[in-house]
């Protein structure tokens, strides 16, 4: 379920940082404040769906049993809420549940990790 999210998200922030680059070039000419705004938006979002891919990486591994998946994986959550709280309060959220999902269910099965 966790890839699934890292795969959603992961294209949702493209879209938004796809969105803000459009906000950026439309308000470069009238307001530098705006764009500047956009342009921190952008890219914090496209920051976000690096993280997303990263996450799906971290995720596989810790799929195939490796204990090397599981550490890049609470490490790249912790970064995304620092994230996250920047550009989006919710998705800091969901990083967090994600992350407390995967460690219960790692966590009586960690003996079997390599």
């Amino acid at each position: 379920m966790s890839m699934l999210g890292s795969a959603i998200g992961g294209a949702l922030s493209l879209l938004g940082a796809g969105a803000a680059a459009g906000a950026e070039r439309a308000a470069s000419g009238i307001d530098p404040e705006a764009a500047a705004t956009a342009r921190s938006s952008h890219n914090a979002m496209l920051f976000m769906a690096l993280l997303a891919a990263c996450s799906l990486g971290s995720l596989t591994g810790a799929w195939m049993w490796k204990k090397w998946g599981v550490y890049g994986y609470a490490g790249i959550s912790c970064l995304g809420l620092v994230v996250g709280l920047r550009a989006s309060p919710v998705s800091a959220v969901v990083n967090v549940a994600s992350a407390v999902i995967v460690a219960g269910s790692v966590a009586a099965r960690w003996r079997y990790f390599e």
